[in-house]
């Protein structure tokens, strides 16, 4: 598993292929080891006595578990079949002069990127590989070059001198070529037998065989195809496989590319021959005196500017030819080179990436004992002065403390013994969002009988005119203007003041102080408003706050609002054009998430809307759970309904409750889902949130609501009713009949309409929620129109139920519906 590159395509230990991979390291140690930088025993597994692993260049080389590899980037690299690989491309300065090393990553299996930046200040495994390569293998290429070149060179004079000289042979025939013919002695074998130095060293590591050396074919790849001419192609390449044991050693471990060729003599002049050998010789030895002092260097810095340097100024000479020419049949395969961007509107995304990731670790978070003790007065100081300084140290410190939690449960950081503290920050905050407080009388365009701005639009609004071209270089409001000059936008310190407002609201001890606080709800209800003036969109009230940053607010206001409706009482003073405007303005926050016709959808239609496979674990809308929950604990208590209907217009109502009705299940499917208990929670508030809107409509509303075909509501809630009485639930509670009778209770208030024709005062007496409508005699029948008259067949499976059997309310409230009485 951890080394998947070594094992792939193994070939059994006494295999040829293994005998010469063998023999390659031995020739690739001894190599290494006469130019005083010997390779590691673990690398080449040839011993090396003039190896110590302290002074050695070869450090930086990770180990692998197979003699002959070496790890780089996760993987194994086979040292034998990389040279072979590269070989095949003409060697490894035609690889960097073609820009072909990304080829050779899939060969190991390699990425093409680091994970983070290496050594060399650069991420690209390529250059790597390559930086490896050059300080690894070029020396052995070279020296194995240079030992076919002068083993060529010896077989073609030593056939011409057999020849005689005659006069008009001015290129060996196919004998001299290096083909022996039958009976003839193996020229080429001898003359690499004589050879001494270097070239002894590179015999015995690869023998010849029947005219050839080790590498056959590979002795035609010696020139990168991509830069020579087609009519320098070298001798030896006439040598041809006759025989299995003259097929290429590296067709096992390597996929080989090589070319067809037609080997056909083609006359050259002597002289020019040998210029060209003279200057073939003359580069070949400059490049071996070249890598010899610098690619172990360049291992070992693995810096990208001396590689560049180097592999410069050898791809500028002219590639080298050799000494006869050939017709040969070609394959050309195009190769598109791909640059690698790093670049993005003249910035180096990699510069400033490693700059990030620099600046991250060097300043990491504080800790809470950094701090130390705080004073309360001193952070009320500082936010007074309103310097930049003294702001970001008191806004930091009381976010910090509003996130602590206490020994007990609930307990946190106790805000209601420092109310001067929340009275800066208040103040604070309205300095930044309007400048003054807010008047007494309404604002035409904040409030009123305009429609609804719900939150899918102010969404739509901020992906619209975000999603355009050149967005940033837009005027709009809310941005930071060059008048305020290196400080926080006003819209960040504003929605940190919402955030740590919203922390404090986790904690129990102090709900009941802030939801009582004179300022701080209807200031936050102030942030949320929108303005809305003829021929412009919708936009915020305050000059300060941008879209996205009233989307933000609004949401972190839900949550607060959530958290404080237990302990909200609007009838403070009914008069008081404060309290009117708190409920209205509560009553479109909470709207304005539930009243928009896109989401407004059954159980299963809203998860199919927001494009997720249909599946029981699915969560019913978050944003819209939190403003039901928010609406029905606000309107709960009698004191606030009568606030609420006078503060908010027949239309609205009518808007929220077809909205909701809407969303009450409809198919079998719907049903299955709300067996989840979040779903089943959700159900349950949107019939409570029915009731509360039933109960606050006047007689008007009422007779519109029960004729309104199309809204059909006795029928919704009346399939509600009849599903939810026959499901069974698994762990034996009554959660279900909940739902059933809140249904039951809100079609009860249709009902009794009729009876209550005075508007001018609430339709009703003061019911304690979850009541249905009664006379004061409680051994009174309940009396109604029948309403359900014309489902009696219902109706009746209904009231046999057993949760309605005992549930005397409950019974009676259903069984005046389908009674028809006559006065």
């Amino acid at each position: 598993m951890s080394q998947p590159n070594s094992l792939r395509n193994q070939p059994p230990p006494n295999s040829p292929l293994k005998q010469r991979q063998h023999g390659f390291l031995q020739g690739l140690a001894g190599l290494m080891a006469k130019r005083g930088t010997p390779l590691p025993p673990s690398l080449t597994g040839i011993p090396s006595p003039n190896y110590d692993p302290s002074a050695s260049v070869w450090t930086i080389i990770e180990p692998s578990g197979e003699v002959g590899s070496f790890r780089l980037a996760g993987k194994d690299i086979d040292l034998f079949k990389l040279w072979g690989l590269v070989y095949q491309h003409g060697g490894g300065l035609a690889v960097t002069n073609a820009n072909s090393w990304g080829s050779m990553l899939h060969h190991f299996d390699l990425p093409e990127h680091f994970p983070e930046v290496q050594a060399n200040g650069s991420t690209s495994v390529a250059t790597m590989l390559s930086q490896y390569y050059m300080a690894l293998l070029h020396p052995f290429e070279e020296m194995y070059k240079k030992n076919i070149q002068e083993q060529q060179k010896k077989a073609q004079l030593s056939q011409q001198q057999r020849q005689g000289g005659m006069p008009g042979q001015q290129f060996p025939n196919t004998i001299a070529l290096g083909r022996p013919g039958p009976g003839m002695p193996n020229i080429q074998q001898q003359q690499a037998m004589r050879s001494t130095g270097s070239n002894s060293l590179m015999a015995q590591v690869m023998p010849p065989t029947n005219g050839m050396g080790q590498y056959p074919q590979m002795h035609g790849q010696n020139r990168p195809s991509s830069s020579q001419n087609p009519h320098q192609a070298p001798g030896h390449e006439s040598h041809s496989a006759s025989t299995p044991s003259e097929i290429d050693p590296l067709a096992h471990s390597v996929e080989s590319n090589l070319l067809d060729q037609d080997i056909h003599g083609i006359k050259r002049k002597h002289d020019q021959d040998d210029r060209d050998l003279k200057r073939v010789r003359q580069k070949t030895g400059n490049l071996c005196q070249l890598t010899s002092s610098s690619y172990p260097k360049i291992l070992m810095s693995m810096t990208s500017d001396s590689t560049t340097n180097i592999q410069t100024r050898q791809s500028s000479q002219p590639p080298s030819g050799l000494s006869r020419q050939q017709s040969s049949r070609r394959k050309i395969e195009y190769v598109p080179l791909a640059r690698e961007v790093q670049t993005h509107g003249g910035r180096d995304l990699q510069a400033i990436d490693t700059e990030w990731h620099n600046g991250v670790f060097k300043r990491p978070l504080r800790e809470i004992n950094d701090w130390g003790v705080v004073d309360i007065d001193c952070l009320c100081m500082s936010i007074r002065s309103r310097l930049s300084v003294e702001l970001s140290y008191a806004l930091t410190t009381l976010t910090v403390l509003s996130t602590m939690r206490g020994q007990s449960p609930g307990a946190g950081f106790p805000v209601y013994q420092c109310a001067d503290l929340l009275d800066d920050v208040l103040d604070l905050m309205e300095e930044l969002a309007f400048g003054e407080p807010e008047k007494s009388t309404i604002i035409k365009g904040t409030d009123g009988d305009l429609r609804i701005v719900t939150n899918r639009e102010l969404v739509s609004m901020v992906q619209d005119t975000q999603g355009l071209p050149f967005a940033s270089l837009d005027i709009h409001q809310g941005p930071e203007g060059p008048s305020l000059g290196p400080q926080q936008r006003p819209g960040i310190i504003i929605m940190t003041i919402v955030n740590m407002i919203r922390n404090l609201c986790l904690f129990s001890d102090n709900l009941e102080f802030l939801s009582s606080h004179p300022r701080l709800i209807d200031m936050l209800l102030r942030l949320c408003s929108v303005t809305r003036t003829e021929g412009k969109p919708p936009a915020p009230a305050s000059n300060n706050i941008t879209l996205s940053d009233l989307l933000v607010i609004r949401k972190d206001t839900l949550n607060v609002l959530m958290c404080t409706a237990g302990f909200t009482n609007l009838a403070t003073s009914l008069s008081s054009p404060t309290t009117i405007r708190l409920a209205r303005r509560t009553f479109e926050l909470c709207a304005s998430y539930l009243v928009d016709p896109t989401d407004a959808l059954s159980p299963l239609a809203s998860v199919q809307l927001a494009g997720l496979p249909p599946n029981a674990n699915r969560k019913p809308p978050a944003l819209a759970d939190m403003a039901l929950e928010v609406f029905t604990r606000v309107s709960q208590i009698d004191s606030n309904r009568q606030v609420i209907a006078k503060a908010v217009t027949s239309e609205k109502l009518f808007l929220l409750l077809t909205n909701l009705v809407h969303r009450l299940p409809v198919v079998d499917a719907d049903f299955i889902i709300m067996q989840r208990d979040y779903w089943l929670s959700f159900v349950e508030k949107l019939v409570m949130a029915i009731y509360s809107l039933v109960f606050l409509a006047p007689y008007e509303l009422k007779q519109k609501i029960k004729a309104d075909r199309r809204l059909a509501f006795k029928n919704m809630l009346l399939r509600v009713v009849q599903k939810f009485l026959g499901l069974q639930a698994h762990d034996g509670r009554i959660s279900f009949a909940i739902v059933a009778r809140r249904a039951i209770e809100a079609m009860k208030l249709l009902d009794k309409a009729e009876e209550l024709v005075d508007t001018s005062e609430p339709t009703m007496p003061v019911l304690s929620f979850g009541m249905g409508f009664s006379d004061d005699n409680e051994s009174a029948s309940e009396k109604g129109t029948g309403m359900l008259g014309g489902n009696r067949d219902v109706a009746w499976s209904l009231l046999m139920t057993r949760e309605v059997l005992q549930d005397e309310v409950f019974f009676n409230e259903l069984d005046s519906m389908v009674r028809v009485e006559y006065q």
